[in-house]
């Protein structure tokens, strides 16, 4: 059996083994993608005596990274949960972007306003929802203590609901329901959260707000109702289906728009047959009649549906408003 000296020396080591290489005095690269680790480790003495301006930067990189260790040992080394990054997104506002859920409860824990806005507006319960984390919207809309209001908008004049119904995401848009965020409110652009889901085709959040009993006849720009905007995106994609939807669920037939245009005269101008059929079911009146422009020239007198229908050559419209009580009356350019 090989012995080993009591007085080996730096280099000397087990038989047959060769001597450990001196140390470098070369020091290792940093790793970019971390945040001065030294910090972070618990219990560390210069956690505590960082500055609150250097802690809350820290703060808002761990949000951005998504660390959730290192944003809970900053804010209990009191970093500020309402701490802003240089253009103005508050913390609670940037987690909601990353779809940080366990974040966001953290801050809102440690007293975050989950209504606080950024300079441009951004809200933390709209962001979440952007996102498209359904944890994160969660987090904001069941807070116990301090739950995100549905009803504030944001910079671009959304609320919660506009933002759900942008967003298309039908579970998204059920939590959002579930905190009893007003429906029919609109937003900058005149816009109803039905009329945003109809625009985009998305009939999946149109019956989840039909469900709810969300109000049909708000009228949006220009007048026109849901039901209008169920005529014109239905006809780019051939699809008759929204728009009868609407009408068994109540939505208005005798109303018109600010030009006078009543929806009747849409659905016959697309050609939509079983819509007609629906709105004669319906009651509508067949022989209303208003000035209205065709090919960009405005009629000479008031038309009909029925007169309509002859300038398009389309008999079986004719036969069908015919059926439904329209009656002929002279009309020209």
């Amino acid at each position: 059996m090989a012995l080993i000296s009591k007085n080996r020396g730096r280099g000397a080591s087990r038989a047959g083994n060769p001597p450990k290489p001196a140390p470098s005095s070369a020091k290792p690269n940093p790793d970019p993608n971390r945040i001065n680790q030294a910090v972070f480790t618990p219990g560390h003495h210069n956690l505590q005596n960082l500055d609150q301006s250097k802690k809350d930067g820290l703060l808002l990189d761990a949000i951005r990274a998504g660390d959730t260790q290192r944003v809970n040992m900053l804010l209990n080394a009191f970093a500020d949960p309402f701490a802003r990054t240089r253009s103005g997104i508050p913390a609670l506002v940037l987690a909601s972007m990353g779809g940080h859920a366990e974040i966001i409860k953290m801050l809102l824990d440690c007293g975050a306003d989950p209504d606080t806005a950024g300079k441009k507006g951004e809200l933390a319960l709209n962001c979440a929802i952007e996102s498209g984390d359904l944890d994160s919207v969660k987090a904001l809309t069941l807070n116990i203590m301090n739950p995100a209001d549905p009803a504030r908008k944001d910079g671009k004049g959304d609320n919660a609901v506009h933002a759900a119904a942008k967003a298309g995401d039908k579970e998204i848009m059920w939590a959002v329901l579930e905190s009893d965020p007003p429906l029919n409110e609109k937003n900058a652009d005149e816009e109803t959260a039905v009329m945003i889901a109809i625009k985009n085709w998305d009939k999946d959040i149109v019956y989840l707000l039909i469900d709810v009993r969300a109000n049909l006849d708000v009228p949006g720009p220009e007048g026109n109702r849901a039901i209008m905007y169920a005529l014109k995106y239905g006809e780019e994609h051939e699809d008759e289906e929204m728009a009868i939807c609407l009408l068994m669920h109540g939505a208005r037939v005798n109303v018109t728009n600010d030009m006078g245009i009543p929806p009747l005269f849409s659905a016959v101008a697309s050609q939509m047959y079983c819509v007609v059929a629906k709105m004669i079911e319906k009651k509508v009146d067949t022989n209303y009649k208003t000035k209205i422009k065709f090919e960009g020239e405005w009629f000479k007198t008031k038309v009909s549906a029925l007169e309509i229908a002859k300038s398009l050559e389309d008999e079986l419209m004719e036969e069908l408003l015919r059926e439904g009580g329209a009656t002929d009356s002279f009309w020209s350019f």
